[in-house]
Formats: C-alpha cells, structure tokens, sequence
C-alpha cells in the first residue's frame, strides 16, 4: 500500500503563549465602561461578566498560609465562596485604593496578557 501523502502540520505549530498563532486574529478589546452612580459593583460585574482568566503569581509559603487561615477563618462571614474569590477581592481592593490615589478615580488603561513588562525588574 503507498501513500503519496504530505506530512500533516500541527494547527499549533507556531503558537505562544504570548502571542496569538499567525492564523488567528486576535479580537479587539474594549475600553472599561465608567461605573454608574448607585449601581452596585457586583451588579455591574454580573452585566458585564466574561469568562474568567487564571492569574498565577508567586508568594511566599508564610504569607501563603496566613492567606488561607484568614479565608477558611473568615469565608462564612464575608460571603466568600471560594479562595479565588477572597483573592479576588482584595486584589480589587488594591486596584480601586490605587485608581484614587494615582488616576483620580477612574479606571488605568487596561494591559492585556503580553503587554507588560516581561523578566525581571530593573536593579534587581
């Protein structure tokens, strides 16, 4: 039995994990709306919801612990349905805290995954 066939190509041959593959288009992005006086921000989220995206980050395991003691110690109190959301919350609280002090309120222009800084800071 011959085969005259050529060598089938991955269709992920190319991709990284940075940069979109060559075929794909990558879709563009919207400017986060302004929030609306007397909406609540959950309400808000919840209307404009997309999938959620994993963050991984590095800490270090004492700090990492006394992370999870504080959620399994408090999630019941603060309506806490999982560690990613207790995270997820303080994270938010840091980014509003900053917006106030850095940009008058209103939201930073929005970094897309790749658009940052890559390696290690300056002087380090």
């Amino acid at each position: 039995m011959t085969t005259d066939r050529a060598p089938r190509r991955s269709a992920l041959s190319g991709a990284s994990a940075i940069r979109p593959a060559p075929h794909q288009e990558q879709q563009p992005t919207k400017a986060p709306e302004p929030q609306q006086q007397g909406a609540a921000p959950r309400q808000q989220k919840a209307a404009t919801a997309a999938k959620q995206q994993k963050v991984g980050f590095y800490q270090h395991p004492d700090d990492a612990a006394r992370m999870r003691g504080a959620f399994r110690q408090t999630n019941g109190k603060e309506g806490d349905r999982s560690l990613s959301d207790f995270i997820q919350k303080a994270i938010m609280a840091e980014v509003e805290r900053r917006e106030q002090l850095y940009n008058n309120g209103q939201p930073f222009e929005a970094v897309l995954p790749g658009e940052g800084p890559i390696g290690r800071p300056e002087g380090s």
